[in-house]
């Protein structure tokens, strides 16, 4: 064991002291945090909707950034209604629309043309079954 120990000051005293790598980790201000989360919110939402499976996953992260849990989810939450409360496209009623193209036959006309119709095949039915 005294040897082990012995060769491992010794390894220590020629190479210098170990270093690890230290973790290189931008930092930001708690607020700063939390507006990156929510954009990462934002990203990971499909058409409105947040998957279960990403949200999960966005919790882990936020803890693991410092966030606790209970502040993702309101987080997640704030996104998500601010995004439905997006304003809606508003139509000018000023705003002249161009006119359909009229049908050329009226509703009337088609029912009309119906009734004829099937007023003739009836007849013509009626004259074949006696014929």
């Amino acid at each position: 064991m005294r040897e082990r120990s012995s060769l491992h000051s010794r390894d220590a005293a020629a190479h210098g002291p170990r270093r690890e790598r230290p973790h290189h980790r931008p930092e930001f201000t708690p607020a700063e945090t939390r507006h990156i989360f929510k954009q990462m919110v934002i990203a990971e939402m499909e058409g409105g909707l947040l998957r279960y499976s990403r949200r999960r996953e966005l919790e882990r992260y936020a803890e693991s950034i410092g966030i606790p849990a209970f502040d993702a989810n309101l987080l997640i939450a704030e996104t998500q209604h601010r995004l439905r409360q997006a304003e809606p496209i508003e139509i000018d009623p000023a705003v002249e629309f161009p006119e359909t193209q009229s049908d050329p036959w009226p509703s009337r006309h088609q029912l009309a043309f119906a009734l004829v119709t099937a007023a003739i095949l009836n007849l013509i039915l009626i004259a074949w079954m006696i014929g």
